[in-house]
């Protein structure tokens, strides 16, 4: 998560200088893809999905948006896919709540 932040903050200081709009926004995007990839244990990816809606799914991602997702769950009535749902979370919001932070 560490390396994406930087890489975010480097991507955001070239925002800065030379605006480019949607190319911007895709590549901003992708590295949130790459986020939420790695925050998925391999253990854990029969258990549920995760689909990127809103601006964030048209790989719209500004540096002010939301991240909007769906998470499925291969089956509701399992307690492991709570569990690992419940740990997706709160990894996510560690990871975008926290270390991909931008302070204003």
């Amino acid at each position: 998560i560490e390396q994406i932040a930087e890489q975010r903050n480097e991507l955001l200081a070239a925002l800065r200088v030379k605006p480019t709009g949607f190319s911007w926004c895709r590549r901003h995007s992708q590295l949130a893809d790459r986020v939420i990839q790695s925050l998925i244990p391999p253990a854990h990816e029969d258990l549920f999905a995760v689909v990127a809606t809103g601006g964030y799914g048209r790989e719209e991602l500004s540096p002010g948006s939301d991240i909007d997702l769906a998470v499925i769950p291969a089956d509701e009535t399992a307690p492991e896919v709570e569990t690992a749902v419940r740990a997706f979370f709160k990894d996510l919001d560690y990871a975008f709540g926290t270390a991909l932070k931008v302070p204003y």
